[in-house]
């Protein structure tokens, strides 16, 4: 799922890189919301420096008419919520890139292809307990919402979530 190589090496560095550039990463599997009523089986990473985290999801679909990858990265600032050390609330900003390939051919004989980005206001919940010296579990549900008049939206607010659970390192 990992198609874009800026992002996948972004990912690899910091699970490699020492303290000084992340103090948790992290690799998970999840469901995102596609439409009212839909789930999609997603891969989820995260890069966290300090309170900021770089959360993203990505999804795709593919059958005989068409060919679908979404990816809903989000840069977040996080905090403890109240006494927990593994309890944190998120805010920030999130973003919504899909791309579309629709295998049926026009007059010229090509696929016809759109990409569409939208940004918003993204939340989350994440418990982040520690499994062993350096080992985390991370459960996040994440949620977007996207203001109308974007390339995806036109007249109505949109909203994504994610549901996601992974392990991650910390340094």
């Amino acid at each position: 799922m990992l198609k874009s190589p800026l992002l996948a090496g972004t990912f690899l560095f910091a699970m490699l890189s020492p303290s000084a550039l992340a103090i948790q990463s992290g690799v998970g599997g999840g469901v995102v919301t596609v439409g009212d009523d839909r789930l999609m089986p997603a891969v989820n990473v995260w890069i966290r420096s300090s309170s900021i985290v770089f959360e993203s999801s990505f999804t795709g679909e593919k059958n005989s008419a068409f060919t679908q990858q979404t990816a809903f990265p989000q840069l977040s600032w996080s905090t403890s919520l109240g006494k927990s050390k593994t309890l944190e609330g998120s805010f920030g900003v999130g973003g919504l890139v899909s791309r579309t390939k629709i295998n049926t051919y026009d007059e010229s004989g090509e696929s016809k292809q759109k990409s569409s980005t939208s940004a918003g206001l993204a939340l989350g919940l994440h418990w982040t307990p520690l499994l062993g010296k350096d080992l985390r579990l991370r459960m996040s549900w994440n949620s977007m919402f996207i203001p109308p008049g974007t390339s995806v939206l036109y007249l109505t607010f949109g909203h994504m979530q994610s549901m996601t659970a992974g392990l991650g390192w910390e340094f």
